[in-house]
């Protein structure tokens, strides 16, 4: 789902009154030259699709393949079933045997891993190096042979029960009816659960859902670099079973416009919701474009939602109302504006950059697997080319089809609330609990598959620049902005805040609002990320900013790890992530080292899980760690550093951004047993 852009009403009376021009016509040039990967599918005589997707031009996967596979089944086949079935046959998958080990292949090797469960696939993204290829396959294989084992359906039902809300609340309901009016009683219209529902869900329906939609035609395999001949024949060997069972959507409302009133609230919103032709048809990836142009127009608080493995056949815009705004007054300006673009046609420049992001949705490699999976890439290439070749006067014909499609627009009313009160203890330690609910039923341990260990070279170590100004810059791969202490300002893109500080990710150069922004703000609670390529403009743009000295918020950094122990900490992650998976409890527990939360391991799970995980740190604590198995967990560890290079690059800076911290390969067994018992012994 795209990230929520939060959206204030009075920009957005600002960009009706200045309407389009001004907003749309002054940003440079963009080219965009990059084109689909050549993909090639092979279709195995039982049906299972194996297909070949090289990386993007430009991606450095030197060494490593990456893996997708599952099944493309989910809540379009649950009719006949209870709502909620689909959700936790998926992640019955997620919690196999085979699953775990997959993940713990990718986790030990250094690499990376994800469970796929979304409304029509179910399944894993993983990457790994290259030589473990052949090891995982064998795994994958016994993942397509899953029965329906007592134990992980127990444990995927108590799972998703957890997950679900008492009761579904507001906004689920307002949600709910949306969908309803604008898409009848397709599957996707119910699929927001609460506890009661799960708990209808029997283990009759369970094991009837896995009989009825589990087809050896509805398996895909996804690798970026060539399959291994043992690996497709072990595929081939896969049972035939074959469905030409289709989904048939069923009547849509004939209501052109439905309005709609909810209950007031907190907050108030407005939403228009507008059907659309599926991703088979060229007018679809028309509105991908569109959908940019209106983030653009919206404002940054406006909250935008097109995505395939969402629901292919909905757009949604939502504008929150504060009080003292009007809903059916933003509603109004909203659908006036969305009008005006029918007229207003996008300048050259303006046209070729909303192409160019549209296209580079399009080739990020979510994308790129969510339509080789569903066997779409004949659609995926002809609406490449539709975004390629358009021209203004098509944006425009995109927009009087937008605007005339079938839509239902919901409003809700903001009214006052009390103010609450929060109290934060500041004697945070660095192994925080967040209590939930506990489980009945847990899958056995797996045992951790053998496969020889890979060697990688060693990431560069995290630093920072400080510049005369005050302001600290480093490099990321994304444009970033974070700024230490307490800060209610926004600055659009996505945001992530703890009790360190708040961390704004753009997609793009950040706009001019953000300088002007930071400008109230002490140089030394700033902290701003680069690509390489813009490191020298932003070196320039910050070098000569005055230091504001009536910023007085505190911004100690929260936690107590030392810089030099951050590695270690790393490690610690890895064994502890090692060992959820290996004991089914990766989808409860999270374990984390995020810089908004400050320099320690925060634990994020109920309480009887919290103090499992307790109890194996205590392990190490007690009995040590055996060479080889840390020497496991370090390999992995390298991996992670890179990938959260940017929460390092924050925890050094505000301890000590003259220094570095160096790659966990430099942590040696005693160093790391130093840290885990001086951190964790429970008498400190």
């Amino acid at each position: 789902m795209p990230a929520p852009r939060r959206f204030a009403p009075s920009l957005f009376s600002i960009a009706l009154a200045l309407t389009v021009p001004c907003l749309l016509f002054a940003q440079p040039d963009a080219d965009f030259t990059s084109e689909l990967p050549a993909v090639q599918t092979i279709r195995l005589e039982n049906g299972v699709r194996v297909v070949l997707l090289p990386p993007p031009p430009g991606s450095d996967l030197a060494g490593w393949t990456d893996v997708a596979f599952g099944y493309t089944f989910g809540v379009r086949d649950e009719v006949g079933y209870p709502s909620g079935t689909a959700r936790v046959v998926a992640r019955h998958f997620s919690v196999s045997p085979s699953a775990r080990a997959v993940a713990i292949i990718a986790h030990l090797s250094g690499g990376s891993f994800e469970f796929v469960e979304e409304p029509d696939r179910v399944g894993m993204r993983v990457r790994v190096p290259t030589p473990l290829l052949p090891g995982l396959m064998a795994e994958v294989r016994k993942y397509f042979r899953l029965s329906s084992v007592i134990a992980p359906l127990n444990y995927a039902h108590d799972l998703i029960r957890e997950e679900a809300p008492d009761v579904a609340g507001y906004r689920a309901e307002i949600e709910r009816e949306i969908r309803s009016a604008l898409l009848g009683e397709r599957p996707y219209v119910g699929s927001v659960l609460d506890r009661t529902a799960v708990d209808r869900i029997e283990y009759s329906d369970l094991t009837r859902f896995i009989a009825d939609h589990i087809f050896s035609n509805r398996m895909y395999v996804i690798v970026s670099g060539p399959m291994p001949d043992e690996a497709e024949e072990s595929l081939a060997r896969i049972r035939s079973r074959i469905t030409r069972d289709a989904y048939t959507p069923t009547s849509l409302p004939e209501d052109q416009e439905t309005r709609l009133e909810f209950p007031s609230e907190a907050e108030g919103g407005v939403v228009v919701a507008t059907a659309l032709d599926s991703v088979h048809y060229e007018s679809w990836f028309m509105t991908l474009v569109l959908d940019r142009l209106f983030g653009y127009v919206l404002g940054a608080d406006a909250i935008l939602e097109l995505d395939p493995y969402l629901d292919t056949f909905f757009h949604r815009i939502e504008i929150p109302v504060g009080v003292p705004e009007s809903p059916e007054g933003v509603r109004d300006r909203l659908l006036e504006l969305l009008d005006q673009l029918r007229y207003r046609p996008p300048s050259p420049s303006r046209l070729q950059t909303l192409k160019q992001e549209a296209l580079s949705y399009l080739l990020e490699r979510k994308t790129l697997e969510w339509f080789a999976a569903h066997d779409l890439w004949t659609a995926l290439k002809d609406g490449w080319g539709a975004i390629f070749h358009m021209t203004a006067d098509d944006l425009r014909l995109a927009a009087d089809g937008f605007a005339s499609a079938r839509r239902v627009i919901g409003i809700w009313r903001p009214v006052l609330d009390a103010s609450a009160v929060t109290v934060e203890s500041l004697d945070a330690c660095p192994f925080e609990l967040q209590p939930t609910v506990l489980f009945d039923h847990l899958p056995r341990r797996i045992s951790i598959p053998l496969f020889a260990p890979t060697s990688m070279p060693d990431p560069e170590p995290v630093r920072v620049e400080p510049l005369p100004s005050g302001v600290t810059l480093a490099q990321g791969p994304k444009n970033a902005l974070f700024v230490a202490g307490r800060f209610d300002g926004d600055f659009g893109g996505l945001v992530a805040s703890g009790p360190n500080g708040s961390l704004w990710t753009f997609s793009g150069v950040p706009p001019p609002t953000v300088w002007e922004g930071i400008a109230g703000l002490r140089p030394d609670r700033i902290l701003v990320f680069g690509p390489p390529e813009q490191l020298t403009a932003l070196r320039e743009r910050l070098r000569g900013r005055a230091s504001d000295t009536m910023d007085s918020t505190p911004s100690l950094p929260a936690g107590e790890v030392a810089t030099g122990d951050i590695s270690s900490l790393l490690i610690l992650k890895m064994w502890l992530d090692a060992r959820l998976i290996e004991a089914g409890g990766w989808s409860a527990v999270r374990v984390e080292v995020d810089a908004t939360k400050g320099s320690r391991l925060s634990v994020d799970a109920e309480p009887e899980r919290a103090r499992q995980v307790r109890s194996w740190i205590d392990e190490i604590i007690n009995d040590g760690m055996d060479e080889t198995e840390f020497e496991r967990v370090r390999a992995a560890a390298l991996g992670y550093f890179e990938r959260i290079r940017r929460d390092l690059a924050i925890l050094l800076w505000q301890r000590d951004p003259g220094g570095a911290i160096t790659p966990p390969s430099a942590v040696s067994l005693a160093r790391f047993l130093e840290m885990v018992r001086y951190y964790y012994r429970e008498e400190r």
